[in-house]
């Protein structure tokens, strides 16, 4: 099979493969009333959502490890050996990327090389 790799895709018989971004945003609640944490959570999980939406419509794939296991796998942070296997799958999905987009409060950030650069602002 004739494989080609340009720009962080692949090309496997004619077909070209989406990048797969690493999604670094806000999760962790910073309130210390567990009404408010869990606000919070839900609010920063929503974002984390909006993010990985902005991924697919840019045509790449996104990789957020706390969707992945605080949703899909119910994992809870609260518990010293759920958040270490969560953090471990964190560490696998970054390795698995192609580029990293950071999610912070008002601007996306995008590696290129060694430098980052601030690709766009947006309003939470």
């Amino acid at each position: 099979m004739n494989r080609e790799t340009t720009n962080n895709t692949t090309k496997a018989g004619g077909l070209k493969r989406k990048p797969r971004i690493y999604v670094c945003c806000p999760v962790r609640p910073k309130a210390k009333d567990p009404d408010e944490a869990v606000g919070e959570l839900k609010r920063n999980l929503d974002r984390a959502e909006r993010a990985c939406r902005l991924i697919i419509e840019a045509g790449g794939i996104p990789l957020c490890s706390p969707l992945y296991c605080i949703y899909g796998l119910s994992l809870d942070e609260q518990k010293p050996d759920e958040r270490a296997l969560g953090l471990e799958i964190g560490l696998d999905m970054l390795r698995m990327a192609d580029e990293v987009a950071v999610f912070s409060e008002c601007f996306v950030w995008k590696r290129q090389g060694l430098m980052w650069w601030p690709i766009y602002m947006m309003r939470w």
